[in-house]
């Protein structure tokens, strides 16, 4: 599978979770507003990092020989610094998420962005 194939894959399955829900401040939360995992089946919500993560994971088969974390040699890591290459210099994935003036709408917008940059 081509790399764009399975950027495009791993951004519709975020887009899709982040329709669903979206939080800020947590990576996931349940339907209490409760921090919870990624994976959690009670997480109902989820932050665009989160969705990513949650994405990259089931892509993964549970996360079996997946690298989390921010590194740049981790394959979250790597998407991760693509996604933020479409932001300011200045903003990460979870601080752009995490402004107080920002909306779902906004998130699943930048999402929509990033698929139409995924074969690149």
């Amino acid at each position: 599978m081509g790399v764009g194939k399975m950027k495009r894959e791993i951004l519709r399955r975020m887009h899709e979770l982040l329709s669903f829900g979206w939080c800020q401040n947590i990576f996931a939360q349940n339907a209490d507003g409760r921090s919870v995992m990624v994976q959690d089946p009670a997480a109902c919500q989820w932050c665009l990092g989160g969705a990513l993560r949650l994405a990259l994971i089931e892509k993964h088969k549970g996360g079996a020989g997946l690298e989390v974390g921010y590194g740049p040699l981790s394959e979250e890591g790597r998407l991760r610094g693509w996604c933020v290459s479409f932001l300011s210099e200045l903003e990460s994935l979870g601080g752009w998420n995490d402004d107080r003036a920002r909306t779902q709408a906004e998130v699943l917008a930048f999402v929509e962005l990033l698929l139409t940059f995924a074969d690149e």
